[in-house]
């Protein structure tokens, strides 16, 4: 493989994604005082191994295929090797995808639940009830919200409509289901982000619903503890050794892991999203938005501290954000 000569970093920090990056990334670059930001796809730069910022991030570890991870995994040691490296974060090879994590968080015994490939001898008969179908690289199980199947009998039948439906089993996975609900009975979803060696805790969803993905602003508007709890929890950074552990473990070094607690006092890992949303201000609850701009201004303080351990290139590493 060619490589190009190295130049001089314009950006301090590219986020590498597979899809449009503005729609994950927008909430994040436009922070005042945050360095300068920028999104670049994958597939826009397959043919140049020129280091695109002081601070590169290998964002979508799930969506990178094997040609793909090798092709960026000769071109990421060719820029650790060159003069003047840039700092990456996810470097290829090495992060853990989701059916990996999800498997060595069990083994390591810090998650109870399983999950199954349903292309697998024997899958239906393994599965610890309830559980759900998603796909093994990120989405939700066709169709948007998934749903909870809690006899062997629904999962065959989920099973047969995929089949009916001429959809393959491969790249689906079946998901044992962890009850994370609080003393009230609703369900609670924290998370913790990672920029290098700074974790941040990021938010907590309350929801009346099994399958969390956001507040519930009806929640929001009928109990107020529930933004001040949040805020505590953001403030005080709770199990950061556990979620430390969960990073390590992954081999994750920029992400958001989504977790939650379980009745025996540990978490339960849901996730790690290596390309999480940063959504606007405009976007969030009114009640939470103190509480977000907070996290999002600790996010944009470590992506500024890892720039300023890299060589100064030129007057543009600081200034307005932008995206490619």
């Amino acid at each position: 493989m060619r490589f190009p000569d190295w130049k001089p970093f314009s950006t301090a920090v590219t986020f590498l994604t597979a899809l449009r990056p503005a729609r994950t990334l927008e909430g994040l670059w436009s922070v005042p005082g945050a360095p300068r930001m920028r999104g670049a796809l994958y597939k826009n730069l397959r043919r140049t191994a020129q280091p695109p910022s002081a601070v590169t991030v290998f964002c979508d570890v799930e969506r990178i295929g094997p040609e793909q991870e090798d092709h960026w995994a000769a071109i990421a040691k060719h820029w650790r090797e060159s003069a003047n490296p840039p700092l990456m974060l996810n470097t290829p090879p090495g992060a853990l995808r989701r059916f990996q994590l999800m498997k060595a968080l069990k083994e390591a015994g810090i998650n109870r639940a399983d999950i199954v490939r349903l292309d697998e001898p024997g899958a239906v008969e393994r599965v610890r009830l309830p559980c759900f179908v998603r796909y093994e690289n990120g989405h939700i199980d066709k169709g948007g919200e998934p749903r909870l199947l809690v006899s062997q009998d629904a999962l065959q039948e989920r099973i047969t409509v995929m089949k009916s439906n001429g959809e393959t089993l491969y790249g689906k996975v079946a998901v044992e289901y962890e009850d994370v609900r609080d003393e009230h009975g609703r369900y609670v979803k924290y998370s913790y982000f990672r920029v290098g060696g700074s974790l941040i805790a990021g938010h907590r969803f309350v929801h009346d619903h099994w399958f969390v993905k956001a507040a519930s602003p009806a929640l929001l508007e009928r109990h107020p503890d529930i933004v001040e709890t949040e805020r505590r929890f953001i403030d005080t950074a709770p199990f950061q050794d556990e979620i430390r552990r969960v990073f390590d473990l992954a081999g994750i070094s920029y992400g958001r892991v989504d977790f939650g607690l379980r009745s025996d006092g540990g978490i339960h890992v849901f996730e790690i999203n290596t390309n999480p949303r940063h959504p606007l201000l405009k976007e969030t609850h009114a009640t939470r938005r103190e509480a977000v701009f907070a996290v999002k201004q600790r996010l944009a303080t470590a992506f500024a501290a890892l720039v300023s351990k890299q060589p100064p290139a030129d007057s543009h590493l600081n200034g307005a954000p932008a995206a490619t």
